[in-house]
């Protein structure tokens, strides 16, 4: 219950709108790093039990807070690298003017 100090009928409209708010997730994960910079790349993961559990939203504040919200509490999180992109083998191709085996 909400109350500005006076009955008033204003009392009623902030109750009203307290009642209309959701509920908020009931697991925020906060993080401050300087790994900021990578969190689009970076794989986060949490768990509950051994479930992953999928973020009900996530939030970038100034250049090195992360806020991500679970729809359920989390008792591991995980970092991880992305991987790594193969290597494309180069293969070098000789111009037939310049081949080794050519003739003076």
């Amino acid at each position: 219950m909400l109350s500005v100090g006076v009955g008033h009928a204003l009392d009623a409209d902030l109750n009203a709108l307290a009642a209309d708010t959701a509920a908020p997730p009931p697991c925020p994960l906060l993080m401050r790093s300087d790994l900021a910079p990578s969190w689009p790349r970076i794989i986060m993961t949490a768990f509950a039990d051994d479930t992953v559990v999928e973020h009900v939203r996530r939030a970038v504040y100034g250049h090195d807070v992360l806020l991500m919200l679970y729809p359920e509490v989390i008792d591991t999180f995980t970092l991880a690298e992305p991987p790594a992109r193969p290597a494309l083998p180069l293969q070098r191709h000789r111009h037939p003017r310049t081949a080794s085996n050519r003739e003076p």
